[in-house]
C-alpha cells in the first residue's frame, strides 16, 4: 500500500514537472535549491527512474479496485465429512478435522474395534470450550 502511495506521489510530481516553464534551464534552478530538492534532482539524473515513475503496472487487483469491481466475499464453507473405514467398520459421515493433532474416537467405537483394555495416561485434553478433560 505504501509503495502504491509513493508511486502515485511520484507520478503527480512528474505531471507537475511537465507543466513547469521557467526562463533559465531547470537543471540550473535545481542546482541552486537546498537539500530538500534531492528527490527531483535524483529523478533528472536518473532517467530510468523517471520513466519508471511515469509507469504504473496495472495488475488485475489494482484494476479491480479502480473499476470498483471487487469480487463478492464467499461464505465460510464450514466443516466437511468424509467416509472412512477402520477394519470391518464403515463410517460414511466422519467429521474431517484438519487442525487436530490428536485423534480421538468414542469409547464405544474403541470397544467395537477390539483393541483391548485402554491404558491409563497422564495426558489432559483441552476441549474447544477451553475445559480440561
Amino acid at each position: 500500500v505504501e509503495k502504491e502511495k509513493e508511486e502515485a506521489r511520484q507520478k503527480r510530481f512528474v505531471e507537475n514537472l511537465k507543466q513547469l516553464h521557467i526562463n533559465l534551464p531547470f537543471i540550473e534552478a535545481l542546482a541552486q535549491m537546498p537539500k530538500y530538492a534531492k528527490f527531483p534532482k535524483g529523478l533528472l539524473t536518473n532517467k530510468a527512474r523517471l520513466e519508471a515513475a511515469c509507469t504504473i503496472n496495472m495488475n488485475e487487483r489494482f484494476l479491480a479496485v479502480l473499476l470498483n469491481k471487487l469480487p463478492s466475499k464467499e461464505k465460510d464453507p464450514g466443516s466437511f465429512t468424509i467416509p472412512y473405514e477402520i477394519r470391518q467398520f464403515h463410517i460414511n459421515n466422519a467429521l474431517a478435522e484438519l487442525g487436530a493433532s490428536i485423534s480421538l474416537i468414542p469409547y464405544t467405537m474403541y470397544e467395537k474395534l477390539g483393541l483391548g483394555e485402554p491404558k491409563p495416561t497422564r495426558m489432559r485434553l483441552e476441549l474447544a470450550d477451553r475445559s480440561m478433560q
